[in-house]
């Protein structure tokens, strides 16, 4: 089989090439960074090349204006690269409390299913103590990560407060309890061990 690999430089296109190496496919690669040509400009040929590759892949072609491109790769960044941070942060914390090897498999059916839900539902798929307004828990997460490492314990802390903007701006949560989970954030955590 022939294959033409665009953004071979990156994450998965590295991997796909090695992939479809050792499957013995011919493999022909481009990629941006490297002075290929850039196969998402849609002029002439190179749109019509760029929406039969999507459609082989099973994609749907997008065309993004010029000035929204920088914010296009942006959300894409931030949902990917920062899922996958999350992710590992999630993964850490379950691996300090001694669940090891096994933390992937607590944390895959809660994640695969949340995913699916913010996909299919966006903000309606919130769930937890944000989306219930239960400061009481939140406060408890707050200090059980007192902790851990700043990042992960900033991290939490700015995705509940971002949580707590988009289940106020729905509804589901009343401006005064938003602001009480808002303030239970932003409080010094009560610590119960060494900080790393």
């Amino acid at each position: 089989m022939k294959a033409l690999v665009t953004g071979a430089a990156g994450f998965v296109g590295r991997h796909l090439v090695a992939h479809l190496d050792d499957e013995g496919d011919e493999v022909v690669t481009t990629d941006r960074s490297s002075g290929g040509p850039d196969l998402l400009d849609p002029d002439g040929l190179t749109a019509l090349l760029a929406e039969d590759l999507a459609a082989v892949l099973g994609g749907t072609p997008v065309w993004i204006d010029d000035a929204d491109r920088v914010r296009y790769h942006a959300a894409l960044s931030h949902g990917a690269n920062h899922l996958v941070t999350l992710v590992a942060q999630a993964r850490d914390l379950l691996q300090g409390i001694g669940a090891g090897a096994e933390a992937a498999t607590i944390l895959r059916p809660l994640l695969e299913a949340a995913l699916d839900n913010a996909l299919d539902l966006g903000d309606a798929a919130l769930t937890g103590p944000i989306a219930r307004g239960d400061v009481t828990t939140v406060r408890a997460h707050v200090d059980a990560l007192a902790t851990e490492p700043s990042s992960t314990r900033d991290a939490y802390v700015a995705m509940a407060h971002a949580t707590t903007e988009r289940a106020a701006a729905d509804g589901r949560l009343d401006p005064a309890t938003a602001a009480v989970l808002d303030a239970a954030l932003d409080e010094r955590p009560r610590v119960s061990g060494p900080v790393r």
